[in-house]
């Protein structure tokens, strides 16, 4: 369907139209592959088949300056068209509202018109045409970038990067269908179109985390369902051991000891094209360059201190998310823990009192900031001051858990929510649902007997209250995993 308003017979009012507008504008069927006729699609089925790329002309730079100003007019007037009690689809509940839905909404339009301007085609918003149905289209964009609200946690809408994350998806897809991807719907339909069994589906899911589910469809926009079906060819036949050890010459043992499901999953989704190219950049890491002694050489430390200080695992994530320069990630870290992320920078930059910083950051916790927010930990430590007095307060955890005091006392101590507050700096409540999913579903004794093949009685006594809250804090992933690693070794490490 194109935007040729002159075929819309007097669809003056959005409010009983308001199915013609969404309709252009993102009525997108699924398949990627079909030739297209621009006149037969919707402005966002375009947009998501078009090439990104290409020289823009000053008049198009010119157009795309104009737009936020021009957006904004159009959703300034409709709200108070709703203030004074005339005809709107919506209006603003306050200011930050309206400023974010606004330059949300810019940016979908922003995005629309490279597409259109690639394909030869006219502007959709015109400064001179002030039409109802120009009006329109650009509320109903707005209603869509609303329906994506932050209440559904999908995306913090006060956040700039966030912003352009719901922006590039409306501006490819319907709401509808970013709804039903971040509710399941579109995963558990690929289940069935796959032909994957339902004990595979169990498998799948513990892939498919929240932050896996959303980091999916942001960084493949265009084709998310494709990148699904390379996510598993590569993981079904790229990456099993057998293939890695053949391709890369690499004891089948040292694979499996290396190579974790996890790490796995890593490879297929982040070098989805060549999986086996970032594996073996991996090994060459660890072999060669991220020995003790390289890294004492770069970091003027003794060897035993490296030991001491550098878990295997931490090596490994120097190996991984830095893959092209770890020794620059070495340094970095050393950086930030002994220059940036002592006890009075922190006490000044948090604005807490030095004994505070003192009684709440451990060596670990700094150790663990320092390795894992790259160029600005100070940031990260205003994200977990964030988490601890407003996020993961006992009456918001009481909201969102719906548990009783009581609960949340004997389930979240201090000292766990800190965990949380870090470890799961980004989105620490859907961390805290993950762990009541696990206390309260996962680790039940039936659970972990028919995991371990043991009887009720010997579960009851092995894995005592304690231990199962460790698990279900620390090893918040798989933690039946976890259960049948601390049966068969009497040991469990935390996740950080």
């Amino acid at each position: 369907m194109s935007l040729e308003l002159d075929q819309i017979d007097h669809l003056n009012s959005l409010i009983n139209n308001r199915h013609y507008y969404y309709d252009q504008l993102f009525d997108c069927p699924l398949d990627n592959q079909f030739e297209f006729n621009e006149n037969d699609i919707s402005v966002a089925s375009l947009c998501r088949l078009t090439r990104k790329e290409g020289k823009r002309s000053r008049q198009l730079d010119d157009h795309l300056n104009l737009l936020p100003k021009l957006i904004t007019n159009i959703l300034s007037n409709n709200d108070a068209r709703a203030r004074n009690n005339q005809e709107a689809v919506f209006g603003f509940i306050d200011q930050t509202a309206f400023e974010n839905v606004t330059k949300i909404t810019a940016h979908v339009f922003y995005l629309w018109e490279l597409s259109q301007s690639r394909n030869h085609l006219s502007y959709l918003v015109d400064e001179q045409n002030e039409s109802n149905d120009l009006n329109n289209f650009v509320i109903e964009t707005a209603s869509a970038v609303m329906s994506l609200g932050s209440e559904k946690q999908y995306f913090d809408f006060n956040q700039p990067a966030d912003q352009k994350k719901i922006a590039k998806l409306l501006a490819n897809w319907s709401p509808n269908f970013i709804n039903e991807w971040f509710e399941g719907k579109t995963i558990q339909q690929w289940y069935q179109d796959s032909g994957i069994s339902q004990e595979k589906q169990q498998e799948w899911n513990k892939i498919f985390t929240p932050s896996m589910v959303k980091n999916l469809i942001v960084h493949n926009s265009t084709d998310p369902i494709g990148t699904l079906n390379t996510i598993k060819y590569n993981l079904e036949t790229v990456l099993t051991d057998q293939n890695i050890a053949d391709q890369l010459d690499w004891p089948l043992e040292e694979v499996k000891s290396f190579l974790t499901t996890g790490l796995k999953i890593r490879f297929a989704m982040h070098n989805i094209l060549d999986p086996l190219k970032a594996v073996r950049r991996f090994k060459y890491n660890l072999e060669t360059v991220l020995t003790d002694q390289n890294i004492a050489d770069q970091l003027d430390w003794p060897v035993d201190k490296i030991k001491t200080l550098l878990t295997s695992a931490e090596i490994k994530g120097f190996a991984i998310r830095n893959s092209l320069d770890p020794l620059k990630a070495v340094r970095r870290f050393k950086y930030n823990l002994e220059t940036v992320l002592t006890d009075q920078n922190i006490a000044d930059q948090l604005d807490w009192p030095l004994e505070e910083v003192e009684s709440t950051f451990t060596f670990f916790d700094k150790k663990h900031v320092a390795l894992n927010s790259g160029l600005d930990p100070l940031e990260a430590l205003k994200k977990i001051k964030y988490n601890l007095e407003t996020v993961l307060t006992d009456q918001n955890i009481a909201d969102q858990l719906n548990w009783s005091s009581e609960e949340i006392s004997r389930y979240l101590p201090w000292f766990t929510k800190k965990y949380v507050a870090i470890g799961y700096i980004d989105n620490p409540l859907e961390a805290l649902k993950k762990i009541k999913y696990n206390l309260e579903t996962v680790l039940t004794d039936q659970n972990i007997a028919d995991q371990l093949d043991l009887s009720l009685d010997k579960v009851q006594t092995l894995f005592t209250p304690y231990l199962r809250k460790y698990v279900a804090v620390h090893h918040i992933m798989d933690p039946l995993a976890s259960c049948q690693r601390y049966y068969q070794t009497k040991t469990l490490d935390r996740e950080y």
